[in-house]
């Protein structure tokens, strides 16, 4: 049961990141699009989006840590007093999530890189109304 919900948590955090990531895309896509015209290459604007998102990545990384270990300690104390075990998050298993997530980031950053390198660069710097 525990793999089951670990796959289904994997798949979960999948969609959610690439949604996320093809938001950013689009709401950046005019600017790249404006990029483009002014000589900027498809490797560079890739780094700029991969950039971006290992940014956001570690910093919500590093500031979600502690706040996991307390919602985890909370939803531990909310539930039955028949548990008899203590809410722990070892090191190992935070690596091995960061790691992961991280590799599916830049996976997904570069199924983007593949939008860049498609985009019309006319059709993008139409004003959008």
């Amino acid at each position: 049961m525990i793999y089951a919900l670990m796959i289904f948590a994997v798949l979960l955090a999948l969609i959610i990141m690439y949604n996320l990531g093809l938001l950013s895309f689009l709401e950046m896509e005019r600017d790249i699009g404006t990029l483009k015209v002014l000589g900027f290459k498809t490797a560079d604007l890739t780094k700029l989006l991969l950039t971006q998102s290992l940014a956001f990545i570690i910093i919500g990384g590093l500031l979600r840590i502690p706040l996991a270990y307390k919602v985890l300690e909370k939803a531990w104390e909310s539930s039955s007093e028949k548990f008899f075990a203590v809410p722990s998050i070892s090191l190992t298993n935070l690596a091995i999530t960061f790691l992961l997530i991280l590799a599916v980031s830049i996976l997904i950053n570069l199924n983007f890189a593949y939008k860049i390198k498609k985009l019309d660069m006319a059709e993008a710097l139409k004003i959008l109304e």
